[in-house]
């Protein structure tokens, strides 16, 4: 193992230790624990809309929330950028946007307007704020 990986591995066993110790589920363990929940929820119609346009290829593209950088993504052939309404702005493929929406027809600088399809099912949570490690190592 060179030294980079094994440099890597140390913050990745690092990471571990504090997710552990701070009690931190796994993105899987909160999938395990919240889905049979979630399969016995409501039924609700998705109605977002979010804005497309299409992504520069090799180009990096930070995604940031309200609380910082979530990720960062290089842009692919054949993937847009995707703004939600929150303002995130993050990269996804093409084929996954028209999947899951449809274009309502509305442009504005650029950037193309479309419409969530489909129903998603749910529950509510009112318990106290919980944090997981998502996919990307990110809490």
């Amino acid at each position: 193992m060179s030294k980079l990986n094994e440099s890597i591995q140390e913050m990745l066993d690092d990471a571990k230790k504090v997710y552990e110790s701070e009690g931190i589920k796994t993105q899987d363990e909160m999938k395990a624990e919240w889905l049979p929940k979630i399969l016995k929820g409501k039924h609700y119609k998705k109605f977002v809309k979010v804005w497309s346009m299409p992504a520069e290829v090799g180009k990096k593209y930070e995604t940031k929330t309200s609380d910082g950088k979530e990720t960062e993504n290089t842009a692919k052939e054949g993937d847009v950028l995707i703004r939600n309404p929150g303002g995130e702005i993050y990269v996804q493929p093409e084929a996954t946007l028209l999947k899951r929406n449809f274009a309502t027809g509305k442009e504005k600088n650029g950037w193309k307007e479309y419409q969530a399809k489909g129903e998603a099912l749910g529950v509510e949570y009112t318990g106290e704020d919980m944090k997981f490690k998502a996919s990307w190592a990110k809490i």
